[in-house]
């Protein structure tokens, strides 16, 4: 149900914080032995695979499908022609080795170093932290824009081992108050659009390429408007507090009802309170097959004698 009050008069803010751009390390891939050099975007998904070493991902066939059919799509893409056919001969030591290398030598930084560090990142996401919703000073919450990389996914994802693409600022649709300055885009960039919409409490947001999600930058979990939603929450709550007594007894009723779909309703109620089930629903063929109590299956139930379920 859609709600469309007025959420706010005012609202200006500095938009959202861009991933670094990607640094080219050279590192060569091996196909069939031999060493060869991509293109920094085909690199950067090189790189992403051979961030995987060692995980149980790399023991997925999906993951590995996914992430290759993708990574043939950027090879495509290259002003340079590579080989690259066939996932057998492709050997992402190099790179993995590399990038290793790389970690350690974090990891080994002095206090000092970590701290300059530190300190130059809460620099470049300070502005982004706080936006001015009708006057009051508010916190926001994810102003960062996701990082590209191997998309993972809940469960036996479809679409594990996917490119999550790198989102640019043509992608991003940014929604302030009328009158407000508009954040600039990074250099060179430009938004996908500008919007002032009061009746919604995001202030940024885009699709992600994976799964076609719309993602939104939201204001912080406690702030005033947050606080709204998590109240209404609560005052269900409390509504149900009123009733659950009333509940459990008709469940239990029913759980020997004469009509089987009475009883099923039941046995669903009852894992849902019992066991603090989530409701669930049926997923597409493309969603991660993650179950609720009312899609629970055969093969999710094991009995054990006497009476274990």
């Amino acid at each position: 149900k859609q709600d469309d009050s007025i959420k706010w008069t005012t609202l200006e803010h500095n938009g959202v914080l861009f991933p670094p751009p990607y640094e080219p390390h050279g590192v060569p891939l091996l196909y069939n032995g031999k060493p060869i050099y991509l293109e920094p975007e085909a690199e950067e998904a090189a790189s992403f695979f051979a961030a995987m070493t060692g995980t149980e991902y790399l023991n997925n066939p999906i993951f590995i499908k996914n992430f290759f059919d993708d990574f043939l799509d950027v090879i495509s893409r290259c002003k340079n022609k590579y080989p690259i056919k066939e996932f057998s001969k492709c050997d992402f030591s190099l790179i993995s080795d590399h990038l290793a290398r790389e970690r350690e030598a974090k990891k080994n930084m002095s206090k000092e170093e970590k701290k300059v560090l530190r300190e130059q990142r809460a620099k470049e996401e300070e502005k982004y932290q706080f936006c001015l919703l009708d006057g009051r000073k508010e916190k926001v919450g994810n102003f960062r824009i996701e990082p590209p990389g191997l998309f993972r996914g809940r469960g036996a994802h479809p679409k594990t081992g996917k490119i999550k693409q790198r989102v640019m600022p043509e992608q991003v649709t940014i929604n302030i108050g009328h009158g407000a300055k508009v954040p600039d885009p990074p250099a060179g960039h430009r938004w996908a659009d500008i919007v002032h919409d009061n009746k919604v409490t995001w202030l940024a947001m885009w699709k992600e390429n994976v799964n076609g999600n719309i993602k939104y930058v939201f204001l912080a979990a406690n702030s005033s408007l947050k606080g709204q939603s998590d109240f209404k929450k609560y005052e269900k709550a409390r509504a149900l507090k009123g009733c659950i007594a009333q509940i459990r007894r008709d469940y239990q009723r029913d759980l020997s009802d004469k009509v089987m779909a009475v009883r099923q309703r039941a046995t669903a109620l009852y894992f849902i309170d019992k066991l603090a089930l989530r409701a669930g629903n049926e997923k597409g063929e493309d969603e991660a097959d993650t179950v609720g109590c009312c899609s629970l299956r055969l093969e999710h139930v094991t009995l054990k004698p006497p009476n274990v379920v």
